[in-house]
């Protein structure tokens, strides 16, 4: 099982030494937002608020889980539908929390993910 495990060819792509730290902000964004109450609800500014705004449907962001290969893509996949979501909650929010702010994604890191 460890040897099946070692040869996923997603784990080529999710551990190439140019896309960990990537895969580590998109991470700790998800984090925040997943044990944040105030960061999804927050009156006006919060995630949902940002997501309603957009007319995109009020969802949480997928958590990755590392056994399931396909995790990676649906957490990826979340931060895309969500990418314009997430830029206007940063622009709102202008004393955001460190586990948002220390995990803000650049551009590269954007059309790496999308």
């Amino acid at each position: 099982m460890i040897k099946g495990w070692e040869e996923l060819s997603v784990n080529l792509y999710t551990n190439h030494p140019r896309l960990v730290p990537k895969f580590d902000k998109d991470r700790g964004i998800v984090g925040y937002f997943n044990s944040s109450v105030v960061g999804y609800n927050e009156e006006g500014v919060g995630l949902h608020a940002c997501q309603k705004l957009s007319g995109v449907p009020e969802n949480t962001l997928t958590q990755e889980v590392k056994t399931r290969w396909s995790s990676t893509h649906g957490m990826t996949d979340s931060l895309r539908v969500n990418q314009e979501q997430l830029l206007l909650y940063e622009v709102r929010n202008a004393k955001v929390a460190d586990g948002f702010k220390n995990n803000r994604l650049s551009l590269e890191d954007w059309c790496i993910n999308n």
